[in-house]
């Protein structure tokens, strides 16, 4: 049973995650021309832009520079027309608008600054209704929508603002739980608040909060494992990945959110521990480009990509009937399930893949996931196998591995 709160600060939820473990895997991309943490980025035909960001304390950037995906090469654009870090952005009409954000003196703005990738040149577009900084955006019919961030006074905000493509802004209705970091997704039509913090330099939070844009609603969701802000955060199908982030440090944590499901699992750490990153969804991965390494400003110019695997989740409770789930997987490709009693790892395909477990792990099942990338099973778990074994799913089209699910 799932308690609604006013706010998912309170929201108790039930523990019905999958646990820590391995699935997916970092690979390098050529790093960013500049180091910085906090800018901007949107994908354009082909091509990826960063913007801004901070590069060094009380020093926000004005440069940008456009990613090359085919060809992994990056280069300069036209800087815009003012420094600007912890903006939030979004695509209307083939332009990029960069949305408020901090000056070097982390003085929240209400400006608008819009971007042509045909001309390589920026204009200004319709201020904000209010100075925001530290807030995050999606794109969805022809509208920007801006979640949260901060006032300049440095407060956490409730506001949603909505930006169509006539100029006009408007607001939605609030988040449930005013932040700033927060990091957002766009899955089918809804949008999901994820973590952010509840006050300047704070701690960060798990709450998940989603909104439903045809009904201008909002609905608590299973929170994050691990709390945290200044996060990467990209969609994967149904799936939203939330990666890396800050607290006493920069994080390497990787979580996946099943949004069919409502529930999380733990996945490859990223490579590179690092917060404030944008996150771009490619065929082949998602693409994370800077951050943060270390808690403030520590700015790398570090690029890679995250390629999935599918997330394995178990519900119900041991000893008793539980059901195990495998999402992600290729739609009517084999699956192969595996079991063993000792995390650990093991390499198959001459090295191309690791398995999380260790080498007495055997194989449980192969069998043929659904049209939609799904495959399960169910049954009456004896008390003996509690604490006991971990399971682990390997898509064999692609040669990924699913998280290691604990049977606890």
């Amino acid at each position: 049973m799932r308690l609604l709160l006013k706010t998912c600060l309170l929201t108790l939820l039930p523990t019905a995650a999958a646990m820590a473990g391995d699935g997916g895997r970092w690979m390098p991309r050529a790093p960013m021309i500049d180091v910085r943490q906090e800018p901007v980025g949107e994908q354009l035909d082909g091509k990826i832009y960063i913007f801004g960001g901070l590069i060094a304390p009380n020093r926000s950037t004005d440069k940008g520079e456009v990613y090359d995906i085919a060809t992994d090469q990056w280069s300069p654009t036209a800087p815009m027309p003012k420094p600007r870090d912890h903006s939030a952005s979004g695509v209307l009409n083939g332009k990029i608008y960069v949305i408020g954000g901090y000056n070097a003196t982390f003085a929240a703005r209400d400006t608008v600054y819009v971007y042509d990738p045909a001309t390589d040149t920026w204009d200004d577009g319709p201020a904000l209704p209010e100075r925001i900084g530290a807030a995050r955006a999606v794109t969805y019919n022809n509208r920007i929508y801006v979640f949260g961030g901060s006032d300049p006074d440095h407060e956490p905000v409730d506001s949603l603002l909505i930006l169509d493509e006539s100029g006009n802004w408007s607001y939605g209705a609030p988040l449930p739980t005013a932040r700033e970091h927060v990091a957002v997704a766009l899955v089918d039509d809804a949008v999901y608040a994820i973590g952010g913090r509840i006050e300047f330099h704070g701690a960060g939070i798990g709450c998940n909060e989603r909104y439903d844009i045809a009904t201008d609603t909002w609905t608590i969701v299973a929170p994050m494992m691990s709390p945290r802000s200044a996060t990467a955060i990209a969609t994967w199908g149904n799936r939203i990945m939330v990666a890396g982030g800050e607290i006493a440090g920069s994080l390497e944590i990787n979580e996946i959110y099943n949004t069919e499901t409502d529930i999380w699992t733990r996945h490859e750490n990223m490579a590179l521990p690092r917060h404030s990153i944008p996150a771009i969804t490619l065929e082949d991965g998602i693409f994370c480009a800077g951050g943060g390494l270390k808690p403030g400003v520590g700015a790398t110019n570090y690029v890679d990509v995250f390629v999935p695997g599918p997330s394995f989740e178990g519900t119900g409770s041991c000893p008793g009937l539980m059901s195990f789930e495998s999402h992600g997987g290729t739609p009517g490709g084999y699956l192969v399930a595996f079991f063993g009693a000792d995390r650990g790892t093991q390499s198959l395909f001459n090295g191309s893949v690791e398995l999380g477990l260790d080498a007495s792990a055997q194989i449980g099942a192969i069998s043929r996931s659904d049209a939609q990338g799904r495959w399960g099973f169910s049954g009456d778990v004896p008390p003996a196998l509690c604490g006991q074994l971990s399971f682990q799913v390997l898509d064999f089209a692609t040669r990924s591995v699913s998280n290691v699910l604990d049977l606890e």
